[in-house]
């Protein structure tokens, strides 16, 4: 399973495939008469590891630190995230392109020492 949800996150465009997921198989789990209703700690805990870096921090600064989290808020705030990642893609396409060749030139400006009167570049 771990490889799996690594796939999903890995890919552009995936953490609304990787919400979905999470929500199938915790439907899944319900319909197999599974209680899952004491897990929010350990599978929040299991599937932050699979956020990037930027995602779970932002998770943890929007979150009310004073309860812990429900799973239904997490998933509640990858929903968001994943809708805020879609429509900033779609405002800010890709416009540059990488620049194959770079080529830079460097002044160097000669100026006297004036202590010794030698010549010292400066740069």
């Amino acid at each position: 399973m771990s490889e799996v949800l690594k796939e999903l996150v890995a890919k552009r465009g995936s953490l609304k495939a990787f919400v979905s997921q999470i929500k199938q198989n915790l439907c899944a789990l319900k319909n197999l008469g599974i209680n899952t209703d004491n897990w929010d700690p350990m599978l929040i805990v299991t599937f932050m590891r699979k956020l990037d870096g930027y995602t779970a921090r932002a998770f943890e600064l929007e979150r009310d630190t004073k309860t812990s989290p429900t799973i239904s808020e997490f998933v509640s705030f990858l929903e968001k995230r994943a809708v805020a990642i879609e429509n900033s893609a779609v405002a800010c396409p890709r416009t540059w392109k990488p620049v194959a060749n770079v080529l830079s030139h460097v002044a160097v400006q000669q100026s006297t020492c004036i202590k010794c009167k030698s010549t010292v570049a400066a740069g």
